[in-house]
This record gives C-alpha cells, structure tokens and sequence, in this order.
C-alpha cells in the first residue's frame, strides 16, 4: 500500500480541502483550481500559406497550467486568472470583477501574453474566454466596463491581432486614427455580459485541455501548499514503512525468545524418555 501511495503522489491534490473564495491578501495562488492544456503551435495544426522563417524552429508545443479562483472584494465577488508554462515561467495574468455601476471590468489593466514566442498561439484566447464566461453567469445584467485600446500597442501586426481579439467575443468598439494609422486606438461600445460571446473548442483547434489527474499532477508539483502537502506525505510513508520493518524485527526477535522454553521442554522430555528407555 505504502508503495503504491509513493508511486501516485503527482494525483495526491484531490485531497486537499474544500475550495473556498478567498480574499486578496491570501498566498498568491492558494484556492485556485487547476486545468492543464497542450498547446500546439497554430501553424503546424492548420499550416497557412507564406508562414514566415522566423516561425520555424520554434516549439511544436507546451503544456500550460491554468489556475482560476473567486475573490471577495469589497464592492463584490471578483476572478482572478493565472497561466504558467510547466517551467514556471508567466504567460499571462488575467481579472474581472465588478464595479458599484452595475458594471463588470473583464480586465485587470492589459490583457497580453507575457511569452512573446507564444503569442498567436491562441492561449490569450483561451484564458479570456474562462473570465468572459465568469461574467456571463456571475453578473449578466451588468453592463461591461469600458474597455480603451491605445494607440501604443498599435504597431504591425498586433493591432490587427489585438482588435479581432476582442471582436471575437461580441466587443465592439469606437476607432480612431491615429497619425495615419486606421484602427489604432478605440473603445468598446455599450454591451451587457449576458451578450458576450464564449468561444468554442473549434475556436481554439491548437489546444487540448488534458484529464484531470496529470492537472492534479501538475498541481501537486507546481503550487507551494501542494508541495509540502506531498512532502509531508512522502515524511509519513517513509515512517511508516520504518515503523513496519522495526516492528517486524521486534516481533521475530519475541518469536525466537518464546521459542526457548519451547526447545527446553522438547530437549528435557526427550532426555526424560531417553533415561526411561535405559533403565529398561
């Protein structure tokens, strides 16, 4: 049993306790709960014409964990969002949360990619869409919080990114010109949460959300709590096996002790029938 324990502790987070929302003051990913995804690179699953040189060689995939939680804010409940490569490094950081307007904000400042090598990977998209469906079923009476573009982020072929990027889920915006640049900055038109868009499975080909046990893995090797949690299981089960060698030991040693009256009476009745038969 002890062996089969040390064999599985990568799924042992399914016992950890009860999720509850926490407040923001709490250890920065305690109460999240946990999704795995593979991420394959767009260009490789759905090749496209002219695919430029400086998207070869790149990866073919990364795995990348999700963590979501409620938090009790003071003007209500809010979500908070984080995505890290199985290396640890920070994809992105996301938020909602609402207002005293009846209004939602469905950004906590920016919504980007931090990983520049895996932007137009779809993973923004994918992330965006977990806070756009907190929205939907947590307040969709209230209208979504203005959101702006800058024209700062404007440059090449990220404006175009960026704005298909928020029309993809039913926010429209305002746009303007900005020293020469059509569409360069803008902001979002009136629009309830309830009419938001969720994206599909089909939107997002590129990602497959992996089973729940390699995302209780990745859970369990990842976050500090689970880490000690796995430790400290890991301290009992190497205990315990101890305990049971030393009681095995202690108890063979009685065994053979307990045997010696048993060997006296055997040796002292034979030499008792020996003597009998000689005196014969």
């Amino acid at each position: 049993m002890a062996l089969q324990l040390w064999d599985q502790l990568s799924y042992l987070d399914e016992k950890a306790p009860p999720y509850e929302p926490v407040t923001q003051d709490e250890k920065k990913y305690q109460g999240m709960q946990w999704r795995l995804i593979r991420v394959t690179d767009p260009q490789r699953v759905l090749p496209e014409a002219g695919m430029p040189r400086s998207a070869q060689g790149r990866p073919g995939s990364v795995v990348v964990a999700i963590g979501t939680r409620e938090v009790s804010l003071y003007d209500g409940p809010g979500f908070e969002l984080v995505a890290r490569t199985s290396d640890g490094r920070l994809v992105c950081e996301m938020g909602a949360r609402m207002t005293g307007w009846q209004s939602v904000k469905l950004t906590n400042g920016h919504v980007i990619v931090e990983q520049a090598s895996l932007r137009g990977w779809r993973i923004g998209a994918f992330c965006f869409n977990l806070v756009v469906r907190w929205a939907k079923r947590h307040c969709p009476d209230y209208e979504v919080f203005p959101i702006k573009l800058l024209a700062s982020d404007a440059n090449g072929v990220n404006r175009l990114r960026r704005n298909a990027f928020y029309e993809k889920f039913g926010i429209n915006f305002t746009y303007a010109v900005v020293d020469g640049v059509a569409d360069a900055a803008g902001e979002s038109l009136p629009v309830k949460a309830e009419s938001l868009i969720e994206l599909k499975p089909a939107d997002c080909p590129n990602i497959l959300e992996l089973d729940l046990s390699h995302a209780l893995g990745a859970a369990t090797h990842w976050l500090p709590q689970s880490q000690k949690r796995a430790s400290d299981l890991r301290k009992s089960i190497v205990e315990l096996r101890d305990q049971r060698a030393r009681t095995g030991r202690v108890f063979l040693s009685w065994i053979r002790y307990l045997n010696w009256p048993g060997y006296f009476l055997a040796f002292g009745v034979g030499a008792l029938l020996m003597r009998m038969w000689c005196l014969r």
